[in-house]
């Protein structure tokens, strides 16, 4: 019974070995691609306070993220974005919004380059009686 079980084992450590060979020789032949498993991705910029602007406006601000390309920023009047009223592509970290009494806007934003985006930011409410 030992002895099975040793002639067991060393099979599949034969089998291992190879299959370790095989890796290690397909990462030096440069014909075979070899597929990162490292995803890289870019932090999720965040929101400054808005601050109030004149003729009913606000300036709306986030924080760059190194390698971003730019943002992409969503406004809706839900929490929940289960509609987006408006969306944006832009290089800066600021823009300036119109906003009118009472209303209360719902804004996130995410970073991008030329290969990936950030997860959505937490989401920034602004009402417009706390400007």
């Amino acid at each position: 019974m030992l002895r099975r079980k040793l002639l067991i084992s060393a099979a599949v450590l034969g089998a291992v070995l190879t299959f370790v060979g095989c890796a290690s020789d397909a990462r030096r032949n440069s014909d075979i691609p070899v597929i990162a498993t490292e995803e890289v991705f870019l932090p999720r910029p965040r929101f400054d306070k808005p601050a109030a602007r004149p003729l009913s406006r606000f300036l709306l601000t986030w924080d760059s993220v190194d390698g971003a390309e730019g943002y992409q920023i969503q406004m809706s009047e839900n929490r929940k974005f289960v509609q987006i009223d408006r969306a944006w592509t832009i290089k800066g970290n600021n823009m300036e919004l119109p906003i009118e009494d009472g209303q209360t806007l719902f804004f996130r934003i995410r970073s991008f380059d030329e290969s990936t985006t950030s997860r959505w930011s937490a989401v920034l409410e602004v009402k417009e009686e706390l400007l």
